[in-house]
């Protein structure tokens, strides 16, 4: 049975690679909502917040990841967005 699966914006990574180990395992017909940071992570809160003062190794950031069954089709659907 198709199971539904959330992944918070707590699950960062900063990098791909072949060591990265997944943080869930899907199968077909699972469903995966991934919560996504800004491109600062969080760093610009308000326009007093300066770009000047971020600290740049938290930037660009990814949710995830998720591994599959190898050799499966993947359907992404984006279905909304919202903001803070």
């Amino acid at each position: 049975m198709p199971q539904a699966y959330r992944l918070s914006s707590d699950h960062i990574i900063w990098s791909f690679g072949p060591d990265l180990r997944p943080a869930l395992e899907v199968e077909p017909g699972d469903t995966v909502t991934f919560e996504t940071n800004d491109c600062f992570t969080g760093q610009i809160r308000s326009e007093a917040d300066l770009v000047t003062e971020i600290d740049l190794s938290r930037i660009n950031s990814a949710t995830g990841t998720a591994g599959a069954i190898a050799a499966q089709a993947l359907l992404a659907d984006i279905r909304a967005g919202k903001l803070p």
